[in-house]
């Protein structure tokens, strides 16, 4: 009778350790998210620069430059600071319309001012220009996010179970070879 209650509390224990649980796990997710600025918009009066500001952008950003002035011609364009080079650029126009995507992450320049012949040319009155700059940019960031996980938090009562059934095991076989020579010492006697 012990020996079965062992045998079948260990197998019930073993059983139990072995049954999965499925837990929330927390983790770092890598969010891509796109924002769109406006840089500026409006009519700017001034001597020569319009705009000139320069900017930390990811590779596949986009730049958008339209601009239009009401005497002379401008120059506009994107200057990449690590290539020293022009990546987009319009001279000596009246309008401009400049969509650039970024080759690379780094730092540009972004640049909208009167045309000059040559760089000893000055301006001596203002005179005013209709610019509008967009960038289409993207971030990447971290936020906590959840996903399933298979464990086995009863695993630990795996041996318990183990060690129960071979405790039955063990008393059904010490209690069967009791029996036998208790039997056999009964039939001894009764012979003698």
């Amino acid at each position: 009778m012990l020996s079965a209650f062992l045998l079948f509390s260990g197998f019930c224990v073993f059983i139990y350790s072995s049954i999965p649980v499925i837990v929330k796990e927390p983790y770092l997710k890598t969010v891509t998210k796109t924002k769109e600025d406006v840089l500026t918009e409006g009519t700017i009066s001034a001597y020569s620069i319009f705009y000139s500001k320069t900017f930390n952008f990811n590779s596949g950003d986009r730049i958008f430059i339209t601009a239009s002035i009401e005497e002379g011609t401008l120059s506009a364009g994107v200057y990449d600071y690590f290539e020293s080079k022009e990546i987009a650029s319009q001279e000596n126009v009246k309008t401009v319309s400049i969509d650039v995507t970024v080759p690379r992450s780094g730092y540009y320049e972004i640049y909208v001012r009167r045309y000059k012949k040559s760089i000893y040319e000055f301006f001596l009155s203002k005179v005013n220009a209709n610019v509008k700059i967009t960038t289409i940019t993207t971030e990447q960031y971290f936020v906590q996010d959840y996903r399933e996980k298979t464990t086995y938090p009863y695993k630990d009562y795996e041996t318990t179970g183990i060690a129960l059934m071979l405790a039955g095991i063990g008393v059904g076989v010490l209690s069967i070879a009791q029996d036998r020579h208790y039997k056999g010492g009964v039939l001894n006697n009764q012979v003698n």
